[in-house]
């Protein structure tokens, strides 16, 4: 028979497994939102590469943007050059991330 002791132990043990199984779990899911923000950024990046390899591209399709809609190519420069600060302020901190993710992701694909 377990004393009072024990048995405020063992209920104590039960509470802390159920909490970690928990926060476990938001973790899973907290990180699948993120790797799922990550394929957006990874898919710029790719896309950076590929005009930066080629200029030429780059510069038909500023010339045919402006032929079409002059005010649309303003905003999405505008919104682009915002979005190109936002990315180099926080890429020191998601950058380290993306190896990580992938090899989580690998691991996870598995143990399926």
């Amino acid at each position: 028979m377990l004393s009072e002791r024990q048995q405020q132990r063992q209920a104590r043990r039960l509470i802390l497994m159920a909490r970690c199984q928990q926060q476990r779990q938001d973790l899973i899911w907290q990180s699948s939102q993120l790797q799922h923000e990550l394929r957006f950024v990874e898919l710029g990046l790719r896309t950076a590469q590929v005009l930066r390899a080629s200029p030429v591209i780059v510069a038909a399709i500023a010339g045919a943007l402006m032929i079409i809609k002059p005010r649309r190519v303003m905003w999405m420069l505008k919104t682009g050059l915002s979005s190109w600060r936002l990315w180099l302020k926080f890429a020191p901190m998601l950058m380290p991330l993306i190896p990580l993710l992938r090899r989580w992701r690998l691991g996870s694909r598995e143990s399926q």
